[in-house]
């Protein structure tokens, strides 16, 4: 018998990151450009690989014990991956060479950062 482990995807972060800004499953979708079922899957995994809900849900959503928890942990997670992009953005250098990239505005990543960010 093989055990399968799911893992923690940064879009389900993002995601939980937008529900916790909006409080509105359609509304958090509809920002993060995907279906209200497709954010609904996404959190619910989420909740499964934690082990407890993320959300108490009703109108409007609120978070719950654990999502106040890791609420501020996603927060820096996705501050950090900001800060990495930064050190690409700036050309950090290798042997001389300069390994400069232009960000690219339409990268997923940074659009829906900029979303969760602006919400």
């Amino acid at each position: 018998m093989s055990t399968r482990r799911s893992f923690m995807e940064l879009r389900q972060i993002k995601y939980f990151l937008v529900l916790c800004q909006v409080e509105t499953f359609t509304r958090a979708a509809a920002i993060s450009g995907i279906s209200q079922p497709s954010l609904s899957n996404a959190i619910r995994r989420l909740e499964h690989e934690l082990g407890r809900p993320l959300f108490d849900r009703g109108s409007p959503v609120r978070l719950s014990p654990l999502g106040e928890a890791v609420k501020p942990r996603f927060e820096a997670i996705l501050r950090e991956i900001d800060k990495i992009h930064q050190l690409s953005s700036e050309g950090i250098t290798r042997s001389g060479n300069d390994q400069r990239r232009e960000a690219d505005p339409s990268d997923a990543f940074t659009c829906a950062r900029r979303r969760v960010m602006t919400v």
